[in-house]
Formats: structure tokens, C-alpha cells, sequence
């Protein structure tokens, strides 16, 4: 168990401060958004208990799953800055949002399903459900760190 414990750890250090050091060329948002990821690799990992083994086959579908769902948002922003807000939009121009926003959900829940059936592949079942409580509980963790900040930036 501990010799597990030592190279799940390894691998978490070499990922850690190779994201970091990648980060200190970018912008500060980029460093932010670097930061954030490295948190929820080693977040992820650590509530999984993913071996070695199950983290070389986890991690890329992950990514990618990932990948597909920031494209899907991207598109949904652009689309969105296309549009005048919502109370000053034509009958035309509010069909085509709802009908997106429908479409945006079906796509994120399909873009769900691929992952999910890719993960239970490789993954024990326990290990998904662990991870869809983690990705919860991390997202819950950075809300509340983005409470804090707001309110001692007010107190200030």
C-alpha cells in the first residue's frame, strides 16, 4: 500500500511542477487556469485512488472529454455574443436561443455518455462514481474559495 501511495505521489510531483513552470510564460489568467488544473489532477487522483496503471488510461479519455466540452462551450459563448440580450430579442432571434439551449444540454449529456461508457472500459464502477462525486465536491471547493476572495477583496 505504501509503495503504491510513493509512486502515486511520484507521478503527482512530476505533474504538479511541470504545469507550474509551463504557466510562468503564459498570462496571469492562463497561470490561474494552469493552476486550477493542477489542482484538480492531483484532487482527482488522490479521491479516485487511481493506480499508476489506471491513471495512464483515465487521464487521456478524461482530457479529451474535457477538450470536447470547452469546445461546446466555446461555441455556445460565440453564439451567445452573437445575440442582443434576452428581453430585447426578436421572436426569430428567441427561438433559435431556447432551441440552442436545448441543444447545448443534449450535446453536453452525449458528450457525458461517450465518457462515461469509454471510462467504464478501463475504470471500475466505483472508481466513475468516485469520480463524478470528486468533480462535484473539487467544483463546490473552488466556488467557495471564489466566496472567499470576493468577500476579503470587499473587506479590504
Amino acid at each position: 500500500m505504501k509503495k503504491r501511495l510513493y509512486i502515486i505521489s511520484g507521478i503527482l510531483a512530476l505533474i504538479l511542477f511541470q504545469i507550474p513552470a509551463q504557466a510562468q510564460q503564459g498570462r496571469p489568467r492562463d497561470q490561474r487556469m494552469q493552476a486550477i488544473e493542477s489542482r484538480r489532477i492531483a484532487y482527482l487522483t488522490e479521491k479516485m485512488a487511481l493506480t499508476p496503471s489506471e491513471a495512464r488510461v483515465f487521464w487521456p479519455i478524461y482530457n479529451e472529454y474535457l477538450r470536447q466540452v470547452d469546445a461546446l462551450n466555446e461555441s455556445i459563448r460565440a453564439f451567445h455574443r452573437e445575440l442582443p440580450p434576452a428581453e430585447r430579442m426578436s421572436k426569430e432571434e428567441a427561438t433559435a436561443y431556447a432551441e440552442r439551449e436545448v441543444r447545448r444540454f443534449e450535446e453536453a449529456a452525449a458528450l457525458k455518455r461517450t465518457a462515461h461508457e469509454q471510462l467504464k472500459e478501463v475504470l471500475p464502477s466505483r472508481k466513475i462514481a468516485l469520480l463524478y462525486d470528486a468533480e462535484k465536491s473539487f467544483n463546490r471547493l473552488l466556488f467557495r474559495e471564489s466566496q472567499h476572495r470576493m468577500r476579503d477583496r470587499r473587506n479590504n
